[in-house]
């Protein structure tokens, strides 16, 4: 019953719906009961009593709820027992609104940003369009359309994709697969499996958006060739594609609509060498969509930025100060590293992944590192191998503390490489934080 949870009950508050809401938590359970109005047909339990799911119709699971490892919720086999069907909340609204447009985007790293680029897009060429998904805010909640002219642009995790059992998207993005969330995942292959879902159920009228920026993305664009079911555009930020979109260096190489090219005024929004992936999958969706070519360059110039993705929020005297909390993964992290200079840098927190090695070719700039938090630990050894100087700070505060008394030029990036659940709520709350305190410290 977190936000995905709440936001699909308030949606089937109907005088003939008997819902059953499950949290384990049980003051999460007295918290939304004083939040909702109409509790007469709701029935609210912290136990799940196999008897009760048997009364179902289907069960909406939260995507955060694992399903196969490192072991699945008893709340799988229950409903498997008695062949009550698992949705998710994505799976409703393809029922409810079957008529309006569905853009869906995953990937390990920028799925927010170009979900909410291409929402900018549309919505600056007078298209009706709504965002949701993964990026916070659930889509039952998002107005309800169903005709042709209206679109819904969806964020999805893997976790999402798992689930999902009814779907099809008129144009399904995939950005670069990287690993991450192995903690969900048996293996590498199983999570890249999920991320492919995205495809499932498309037909010739409709668009698949493939990055060619790693070899994994690779051979999925290839895969896909060969079974031939829709429209494939493929993209890069990292070479010229033929019969396909491509962003590099300021300039859109459309080779797929128009075969003509394109130069662009990159807005501190989105620099980067990942946010040129992100503008070449934007393009890409918004021609697909029809949209005039004048109107999405004109639009990326006005994109302003999602806070805690290469945040830059503040700069005084020849210091420049870079949230960019949401960089939970080594992936995310080697973009911050790739796009600045002179570099302090913040580190630490859960670490998700098995080293932190992918980072050594990317620590160049890299002036000094403070350490904070529980992973620690992993990042000494590669500190010392490539002789860049550290602190443990344990804290942001203590980080800021010692870069005000010490530093005098440069980038002071918060990139962490890990999740923030040892000291936050998450990554947002870890952001603010940093922002908060950098704001009482520089500003006094």
């Amino acid at each position: 019953m977190g936000k995905t949870g709440l936001d699909s009950l308030n949606a089937f508050l109907i005088e003939e719906t008997q819902i059953i809401a499950w949290d384990d938590n049980k003051e999460n359970i007295l918290r939304i009961k004083k939040t909702i109005k109409k509790t007469k047909n709701i029935h609210f339990s912290s136990v799940i009593d196999p008897f009760d799911v048997k009364k179902l119709d289907f069960v909406i699971v939260s995507p955060g709820v694992p399903n196969k490892y490192p072991a699945p919720h008893k709340i799988f086999s229950i409903c498997e027992r008695y062949n009550i069907p698992v949705v998710t909340d994505i799976d409703i609204l393809f029922k409810a609104c079957p008529m309006a447009n569905y853009i869906g985007i995953t990937g390990t790293n920028g799925k927010s940003t170009a979900a909410s680029l291409i929402n900018h897009i549309l919505g600056a060429s007078q298209y009706k369009s709504a965002l949701g998904g993964n990026i916070g805010k659930p889509v039952l909640s998002l107005p309800n359309f169903d005709n042709s002219t209206e679109h819904y642009v969806i964020e999805l995790s893997s976790y999402q994709l798992d689930l999902m059992q009814h779907y099809k998207f008129n144009v399904a993005i995939l950005l670069s697969i990287t690993p991450d969330h192995l903690d969900r995942y048996e293996s590498f292959n199983d999570y890249k499996n999920a991320k492919i879902k995205i495809f499932q159920n498309q037909n010739k009228n409709d668009f698949a958006v493939i990055s060619l920026n790693n070899e994994v993305n690779r051979t999925i664009f290839k895969e896909l060739k060969l079974i031939n079911k829709q429209k494939i555009i493929p993209i890069s930020s990292k070479e010229i594609v033929g019969n396909g979109i491509s962003v590099m260096n300021n300039i859109i190489y459309d080779n797929y609509f128009e075969h003509k090219i394109f130069n662009i005024i990159v807005p501190n929004s989105l620099i980067g060498p990942h946010n040129a992936e992100n503008m070449a999958v934007a393009y890409a969706t918004a021609k697909a969509l029809n949209v005039e070519t004048k109107n999405i360059v004109s639009s990326l110039n006005s994109f302003i930025g999602l806070p805690h993705r290469m945040e830059l929020f503040f700069q005084i005297g020849n210091l420049t100060f870079v949230n960019d909390s949401k960089a939970t993964n080594i992936a995310s992290c080697k973009e911050a590293m790739n796009s600045f200079k002179d570099i302090y840098w913040i580190a630490g927190g859960i670490f998700k992944e098995k080293s932190v090695e992918d980072l050594d070719n990317h620590l160049k700039e890299v002036k000094h590192c403070y350490l904070i938090g529980k992973g620690s630990d992993k990042f000494v050894q590669m500190l010392k191998a490539n002789k860049i100087p550290y602190s443990i700070s344990n804290t942001i505060e203590n980080a800021l503390s010692e870069i005000k008394n010490t530093v005098k030029n440069g980038t002071i990036l918060l990139s962490p490489s890990c999740a923030s659940f040892d000291q936050w709520k998450n990554f947002e709350e870890r952001g603010d934080r940093f922002k908060s305190l950098v704001s009482e410290m520089f500003l006094t």
